[in-house]
């Protein structure tokens, strides 16, 4: 593992449709042939977010100066619908658990869409209330 990484420029992601296969979208999709996904939802993003990641604070073992990182730690969610897509098994280093920062992120942008989705029908149910 690398103690710390430096880029001039963020890191891309390919993400173009030519370069991906077997699509399932887990949320509403404009395109009426998009498939859907029927063992992961943004809904289940939405409850492992706020249900099953825990947060920490912590150092490495290894860390010299003791910097506090924040985090959580893999072997909570390593049981999770969720977690079982992210977490990745470092071969190379023990056998240690890590994450795709990736799926991460696309775990942390359903959840996202979902509690976007729950603002808005409560704006709207508040709008119908005053103006009543």
């Amino acid at each position: 593992r690398w103690q710390t990484l430096y880029s001039v420029n963020s890191v891309n992601t390919s993400s173009d449709i030519t370069l991906k296969e077997n699509i399932k979208y887990l949320c509403d999709t404009p395109n009426a042939r998009a498939i859907k996904d029927e063992n992961l939802s943004i809904q289940d993003m939405y409850d492992f977010i706020r249900d099953d990641l825990f947060l920490t604070s912590y150092n490495f073992i290894q860390d010299e100066d003791k910097d506090e990182k924040l985090g959580f730690i893999a072997q909570d969610i390593v049981d999770t619908k969720v977690g079982e897509k992210i977490l990745v098994c470092n071969r190379d280093r023990d056998n240690t658990l890590g994450y795709d920062n990736g799926n991460f992120t696309s775990v942390i942008s359903g959840a996202l869409k979902v509690a976007i989705q729950k603002i808005e029908q409560l704006e709207a149910r508040i709008n119908e209330l005053e103006n009543q």
